[in-house]
C-alpha cells in the first residue's frame, strides 16, 4: 500500500528552491519522502510511534 503526502505551500516552495540551489539536499529529502509514503511506520532512521 502506498500512502500520499500533502505538502503545504511553504514546503512545496522550499523543495523547489532546494531542487535548484542544493540538488544533493533535494535528493535526500525526496528519498525520505518516498520512503515515508511506502513505509510510514518503519521508515528510514528511527521513526517514533504515536
Amino acid at each position: 500500500m502506498i500512502y500520499t503526502i500533502e505538502y503545504s505551500r511553504e514546503a512545496d516552495r522550499t523543495l523547489r528552491k532546494w531542487k535548484k540551489s542544493n540538488p544533493q539536499l533535494f535528493k535526500k529529502a525526496t528519498k525520505i519522502l518516498m520512503d515515508i509514503m511506502q513505509h510510514p511506520r518503519t521508515g528510514l532512521g528511527h521513526p517514533e510511534a504515536k
